[in-house]
């Protein structure tokens, strides 16, 4: 759990540095560029306020700490953080027919969680597992400093236990790729249903090509990210690192590729630890 403000400002007093490292261990990380006394200042503000609720939270039931501390068991085992200061709440209004969960970030990057009423109290909903949700949208939270939407859903569908979803989870990174997918495939619906009518307007082929080019291109864009974090992850092993995904987990975009491009790992880490508090804390924390 998030340490007690009082506690939290004392041992910045006392141990700047390990006050950092408390902060990383519970997904509170640093923005890039942010200095250490940002940092701290903002961790004395930031998680002690709950972003503005809407009319969605009437009614809520708030997530104990043992249900999110679920979530919590996968991000610590693969990305060395326990999340567990957001607040969670189940809804009992407010949500799609399949919709099971989301993570809501106000402009000052304050989070909460908000997930389908059964929640609650069941572990699993239609297709869904509470645990690996709250893993999901977790990872989401600790990681809206970073603003990085490229690996964005990657580290999120990370925490999920089917492979499938892992590989394709960041073939949709923004609400964009959803609507574009279904449209693609909305025109080649309606044609079938007129050929099973027996009222072929319009020939078929045309929407079958144009369906396919989207997703087409959503399997290559993910595969792309793959390449180059599969790139990153092998060039920080030559380089000696053994908690790789943590450390990943904390770089921007910009820093994956420069990972996965570096022909010398070890002076790019060096420099960045003297430059980012975000590397400064990670590279100290993880070996």
């Amino acid at each position: 759990m998030f340490p007690v403000k009082a506690n939290l400002q004392k041992k910045i007093q006392t141990d700047p540095d390990g006050a950092c490292d408390l902060l990383d261990a519970n997904g509170f990380l640093p923005k890039p560029g942010e200095s250490r006394e940002d940092f701290l200042a903002r961790a004395l503000k930031e998680p002690y306020e709950t972003p503005e609720l809407d009319e969605s939270f009437t009614n809520a039931v708030s997530l104990s700490a043992d249900i999110l501390s679920e979530g919590a068991e996968r991000t610590k085992k693969l990305y060395g953080f326990e999340a567990l200061y957001v607040p969670g709440y189940a809804l009992k209004h407010g949500f799609g027919f399949l919709w099971a969960g989301c993570t809501l970030t106000d402009d000052q990057d304050r989070s909460v969680f908000a997930l389908r009423f059964p929640f609650a109290k069941q572990t699993r909903w239609f297709i869904y597992d509470r645990a690996e949700l709250l893993a999901h949208e977790q990872t989401h939270a600790a990681r809206t400093p970073v603003n990085d939407m490229i690996h964005e859903e990657y580290f999120a569908y990370q925490t999920s236990g089917s492979t499938l979803r892992r590989y394709l989870g960041n073939c949709f990174r923004t609400a964009a790729d959803s609507i574009l997918f279904l449209a693609g495939l909305v025109p080649l619906f309606v044609i079938e249903a007129c050929y099973m009518l027996g009222n072929p307007v319009l020939p078929m082929w045309p929407f079958a090509i144009l369906a396919f080019i989207y997703p087409a291109f959503l399997l290559i864009r993910n595969q792309l990210a793959r390449n180059v974090m599969n790139r990153a992850k092998k060039n920080l092993a030559a380089a000696g690192k053994k908690e790789i995904m943590p450390l990943l987990f904390r770089a921007t975009a910009q820093e994956i590729a420069q990972l996965a491009k570096s022909t010398d790992v070890s002076t790019l880490l060096s420099n960045w630890q003297k430059q980012e508090l975000r590397w400064t804390i990670a590279l100290r924390r993880f070996k």
